[in-house]
């Protein structure tokens, strides 16, 4: 089972299809596949600053002085489940358009599934309503 995503691209290791797209958004890079190599985690004993490469290790180094890490990786490394956190992040990815078109005052054109969904999300509000309001007379 995968613990992270590595990017094809440039070879860095990712925690989650969070990061992938963050890392994606920033680079352009599209071409990730799941791994079972944890991301590294070297944490300054000073401060508390994670740092991920011996380059971002030495950058903290010299820019604070800290000489003194713990080797973190592995510790709180979980099981990614990329097919729960795709359809999250795709959720949330038409949430932002949704609201997007709204702004812009656009009509989206909807897949039938999702359109479906919606009108079974507004027949069981207005459901609801109507069965809260005749409980109060």
């Amino acid at each position: 089972m995968a613990v992270s995503l590595l990017c094809k691209d440039c070879n860095t290791l990712l925690k989650n299809i969070a990061e992938a797209q963050s890392h994606s958004d920033a680079t352009g890079h599209a071409n990730f596949e799941e791994s079972t190599q944890p991301v590294t985690q070297l944490v300054c004993t000073a401060c508390g600053k994670p740092c991920r490469t011996d380059a971002e290790k030495a950058l903290h180094t010299k820019f604070t002085g800290h000489t003194e890490y713990v080797d973190k990786t592995g510790e709180d490394t979980r099981m990614l489940d990329t097919e729960q956190q795709m359809a999250a992040a795709k959720q949330q990815m038409e949430d932002d358009l949704d609201a997007d078109a709204e702004l812009l005052g656009i009509k989206r054109k909807k897949k039938p599934a999702a359109a479906a969904a919606d009108a079974a999300a507004e027949a069981a509000g207005e459901g609801g309503a109507a069965a809260a309001a005749g409980g109060e007379g």
